[in-house]
């Protein structure tokens, strides 16, 4: 579960800005809230502002740091400091995350500076009281310092190897997190964090989907299935096709055969079109994978009805882009419907018609055995309904004159339960609209002209 993330120094991202998944004080639709740790928390929100406020910068700030812990990739960091102030070209770009993993509550924190880590740490997070550390590490004079509480090394063993990654194993690009995750032995406490943000955190944009995952997972599939059918789409029927390697790449493509087989000892599977590097390929919906200890390819296909009330067979990508975008966004409510995970989706509304979407999220409002939290950027006023949501799973984006991002709840403002929101919302009560200047003046006609 997420408690709250913070970021500062980040594209859009000046100061130290927090967004939360804490109740307010409204006391309506409480099977909204989940109680852990003596710590309510939101099973939902939604993140409104204008084209331009940093709703997609907030995804990309969570999807790198969870990037960071799970890859490496340090890369995606370069020149994403905050551009529009001189003095934070000298300042680290920061973050810090507080979740619930199996029970225990965890405040990561790390800061990034010219592709060096200067400072990361964990700790037990405390409702009262002092959080108690795991690890701090620290980049003084070129070296690395780690700071390991004695109460988690609890071996020789375990103190030799933090004396290792100290002096020689930990590169100043990598997360200790990480590092320690991969120790065969020991190390649990961190091994659980790490867990959360391998397993439990999903944050989805144009680059990350979740529909080859159906392929994977029965019981998703057949979610999936059954509400792709129910929202009458067009699509007869869909089912998963599997071909052996030989069936589906030739006999001869031995090259690439070995290296999928390579990478399914490691992996528990391979997303074709990742791997191809076919980007451009609108559906991502081809996995490769052991099955019955046998190397297969699993891929969706669609059937259609022709003219004569006969199947005609569909590769996903002659869909339209709104089926697409549905096969990666029921696959992500699936899994909050039946897991602890938290699911962060980029402008959620892309190519879904207002009133199906409305329905989706409404079906997950009204569900009270939710398990996870869903997370989303939006434009969509429909969806501003205080039947669906709670004030304080609402939230907004606005840049001020410096061009740096805040966010806010609607809970901070003074609102009846009976207000039309999407109204007030749209009026400008909550700011985060776009300014329009006055149409007149742009003078349209006499530029066309």
């Amino acid at each position: 579960m997420l408690v709250r993330f913070a970021v500062e120094n980040y594209l859009s991202f000046k100061d130290k800005t927090e967004f939360n998944m804490l109740t307010g004080n409204p006391r309506r639709l409480m099977h909204h809230v989940y109680k852990q740790n003596d710590v309510e928390l939101l099973k939902m929100a939604a993140i409104y502002g204008a084209n331009g406020s940093g709703k997609s910068n907030f995804v990309e700030a969570i999807a790198g740091l969870r990037n960071l812990i799970i890859s490496g990739v340090m890369f995606i960091f370069n020149n994403k400091k905050f551009k529009l102030n001189v003095q934070n070209e000298q300042l680290p770009i920061s973050f810090e995350i507080e979740f619930i993993e199996k029970g225990v509550m965890f405040l990561y924190s790390i800061d990034i500076d010219n592709f060096i880590i200067t400072k990361e740490k964990l700790c037990l997070s405390k409702i009262e009281g002092e959080d108690e550390l795991i690890f701090e590490r620290l980049f003084i004079d070129n070296k690395i310092k780690i700071n390991f509480n004695e109460k988690y090394k609890q071996t020789a063993t375990d103190k030799l190897r933090i004396k290792l990654y100290e002096d020689e194993l930990l590169k100043n690009n990598e997360t200790l997190l990480a590092k320690l995750n991969e120790s065969k032995e020991g190390f649990d406490i961190v091994k659980q964090a790490y867990n959360w943000f391998f397993v439990y955190l999903v944050a989805m944009n144009q680059k990350v989907t979740l529909g080859h995952l159906m392929l994977i997972y029965p019981a998703m599939y057949d979610f999936v299935k059954k509400y792709i059918k129910e929202f009458n789409i067009g699509i007869h029927d869909f089912e998963v096709g599997t071909f052996s390697f030989n069936e589906y790449f030739g006999e001869n493509n031995t090259q690439l055969k070995n290296e999928l087989i390579e990478k399914l000892k490691i992996e528990p599977f391979v997303e074709l079109e990742k791997h191809l590097g076919l980007t451009d390929l609108k559906s991502k919906t081809t996995v490769a994978i052991i099955e019955n200890n046998y190397y297969v390819v699993k891929k969706l296909v669609t059937y259609h009805l022709d003219d004569k009330n006969i199947k005609v067979l569909f590769d996903p990508n002659e869909e339209s882009d709104g089926t697409i975008r549905l096969w990666d966004l029921l696959p992500a409510i699936y899994w909050v419907l039946t897991t602890p995970c938290v699911v962060i989706i980029d402008e959620i509304e892309n190519s879904i018609h207002p009133y199906l979407l409305k329905e989706l999220i409404r079906k997950f409002s009204e569900n009270k055995e939710t398990k996870g939290q869903l997370v989303f950027t939006t434009h969509e006023s429909n969806l501003l309904d205080q039947e669906i949501f709670r004030q304080d799973e609402i939230w907004f984006a606005e840049k001020n004159t410096e061009g740096a991002t805040s966010l806010f709840p609607m809970s901070d403002f003074n609102v009846r339960y009976d207000l039309d929101i999407r109204k007030g919302y749209l009026n400008g009560r909550f700011g985060a609209i776009p300014f329009l200047s006055n149409f007149n003046d742009l003078n349209w006609k006499l530029n066309a002209e």
